[in-house]
């Protein structure tokens, strides 16, 4: 069941909430994030924040002094932990927690103002949900190009943990944790939720609950990073095979982008092969117009992946997308057949009710409704 709620700044009950931030690095943009949760329209004793520090290098600086100062009035507690990834930082922020909301945050997001309070409202209600999704915007968009991997989510359904916040008690009871085998920041925000639905719990969207994210920084090395991380596709489609086949729909089609990505690096091999098909065959005719041929598909999946629209600063980039579109397809593809071969094995999830049964199976062996009557 869920924990009934308390009163915001009720001292004898604690605080409502607590916000948890994973980080390893960036700590300027903790101190901001940190910041921006001290200037919440919450009173400060209504939740705590804790930060937990995901083997930050010595070097960088140190993310208990950067928070506590940024923080000042906040109760706030930093952990530290050998690196381990998100998942696992997250994981021990939840168990630390004695609020019975939990809000997960990451250390580069600004929370608006009015976040915590606007996230807490359906948590008040008759019907309380399992978890709340808030909307997450990436600012500023000067900064934004057509090759840095965005996050936003305008629209729900998409439970980025950079703003989610869950009920404590009901995913306790369910035995419902982030998967440690994510050592990225990918695919493990997906897996959580899918837990939380697959237990019978609502996810509700609630964009009044908003964050500003960064964009990620630009960089013709950047895509290419990203792409080594559709390794973890193996584990997320291996737990979860039916939730997996509808993930990230665009224009009402599950794995749109990736589909478009297997076309363009089939085309752009082409587009490679082609002149040396032309040196070995000597048919100039039929190369030139293979050639303009597939250089067409090529630039409109190129075009389709950049978000569809050649802005001017979309043209501006336009060098460097033909370089890092042609590159990136081999190492994600890569990426994605190395983790369907290393998680193979990996069993789907089977959630658990509270009192540790299987739903599925109890669906099953509940008896079925009769039958309508003819007309």
């Amino acid at each position: 069941m869920t924990a009934p709620p308390a009163e915001p700044g009720s001292a004898d009950r604690g605080p409502r909430a607590a916000v948890v931030i994973p980080v390893r690095g960036g700590l300027d943009r903790l101190a901001a994030a940190v910041g921006a949760l001290a200037a919440q329209d919450l009173g400060a004793e209504a939740f705590e924040v804790i930060v937990v520090d995901d083997g930050t290098p010595a070097g960088v600086g140190d993310a208990r002094a950067i928070a506590h100062a940024a923080g000042s009035g906040l109760a706030l507690r930093v952990l530290r932990q050998e690196p381990a990834g998100p998942a696992a930082a997250r994981n021990r922020g939840i168990d630390a927690a004695a609020a019975p909301i939990v809000a997960l945050l990451d250390a580069d997001v600004l929370p608006r103002a009015g976040w915590l309070r606007r996230g807490l409202e359906p948590f008040d209600g008759p019907d309380p949900p399992a978890a709340v999704e808030g909307r997450t915007v990436v600012e500023p968009a000067a900064q934004r190009t057509p090759f840095t991997h965005q996050t936003d989510n305008r629209d729900g359904g998409r439970y980025p943990t950079c703003n989610l916040l869950v009920d404590r008690s009901w995913i306790v009871e369910r035995g419902i944790r982030f998967d440690e085998r994510y050592p990225v920041p990918f695919r493990e925000d997906s897996d959580f939720a899918f837990q939380i639905l697959a237990s019978g719990g609502e996810i509700r969207w609630h964009p009044a609950a908003e964050v500003v994210h960064p964009p990620v920084p630009r960089g013709w090395a950047t895509p290419l990073k990203l792409a080594r991380r559709y390794e973890m596709d193996g584990l997320l489609r291996s737990r979860f095979p039916q939730p997996y086949a509808q993930l990230d729909p665009r224009l009402g089609v599950p794995h749109l982008r990736q589909r478009l990505y297997g076309l363009m690096a089939a085309a752009g091999i082409a587009l490679l092969l082609l002149p040396i098909a032309w040196w070995i065959d000597g048919s100039t005719i039929e190369a030139v117009t293979g050639f303009f041929a597939v250089g067409i598909v090529w630039t409109a999946t190129t075009l389709a992946l950049l978000g569809g629209r050649p802005t001017l600063r979309s043209l501006r980039h336009a060098p460097a997308a033909a370089a890092v579109t042609l590159l990136v397809p081999l190492p994600w593809a890569i990426a994605r057949l190395r983790g369907r071969w290393r998680f193979r094995g990996v069993e789907p999830h089977h959630p658990r009710t509270v009192d540790g049964s299987d739903p599925e199976r109890r669906r099953s062996a509940d008896p079925q409704p009769p039958a309508p009557a003819g007309g």
